[in-house]
C-alpha cells in the first residue's frame, strides 16, 4: 500500500525522484509477484477447470456491483467519524 501512496504523492508533488522509487517498487513487487505464481502454477499443474474457476473467468454485472459497493463499505469504514 506504502508505494502506491507514495505514487499518488509523487505525482501530486511532482517529485521525480519519489516517483521513480516508487515506480521501481511498485514494478518490483509486481514481477515478484508474478514470478512466484508461475513458478506455482509449475509446481501445481491444474488440469481441470471447476465451475467456480470459470465463473470468476466471465464477470457479470453484479460482480461489478459487488466490487463497487465493497469498495464503498470499505472507504466509509476507513474514514474517521467527526461529530460536530
Amino acid at each position: 500500500m506504502a508505494p502506491i501512496i507514495s505514487l499518488a504523492m509523487a505525482i501530486a508533488r511532482q517529485d521525480s525522484n519519489l516517483l521513480m522509487n516508487s515506480t521501481k517498487t511498485l514494478m518490483t513487487g509486481c514481477f515478484l509477484s508474478l514470478g512466484f505464481a508461475s513458478v506455482a502454477s509449475f509446481i501445481m499443474p491444474m488440469e481441470t477447470v471447476t465451475p467456480e474457476i470459470a465463473a470468476r473467468l466471465s464477470p457479470s454485472l453484479l460482480d461489478l456491483a459487488v466490487a463497487v459497493l465493497s469498495g464503498i463499505a470499505a472507504s466509509l469504514c476507513s474514514c474517521p467519524y467527526r461529530s460536530r
